[in-house]
């Protein structure tokens, strides 16, 4: 999961194994029969850029009747792509404060 240019990396967080965010690779490990296992990448979303993520399975140990890992075939089910439309954010603060005398 490589970030594009709309996004700049901050950190990571993983249910199991190690996240590159130079090469937008994740080495999840052995992942059990019916297991999930979470990335989550946190950024910063930037003003322009490319906002389109796509990640792909790029390697796996046992074969896949129905796709093949790494070769960028989006028709396939190890390949998924999300356009993020950014909005404009506004924050919602309030401050309530107390003096108890005693």
């Amino acid at each position: 999961d490589l970030l594009p240019s709309g996004f700049d990396y901050v950190s990571f967080s993983t249910s199991s194994g190690t996240y590159n965010n130079v090469t937008g690779v994740w080495t999840a490990g052995t992942i059990t029969n019916g297991a999930t296992e979470t990335l989550t990448i946190n950024v910063v979303v930037n003003e322009t850029g490319d906002y389109l993520n796509i990640a792909e399975v790029t390697a796996s140990d046992l074969p896949d009747p129905d796709s093949t890992p790494n070769n960028g075939d989006e028709t396939e089910d190890d390949q998924d792509s999300v356009l993020i439309t950014p909005t404009d954010l506004v924050a919602d603060l309030s401050l309530t404060k107390e003096v108890v005398n005693g």
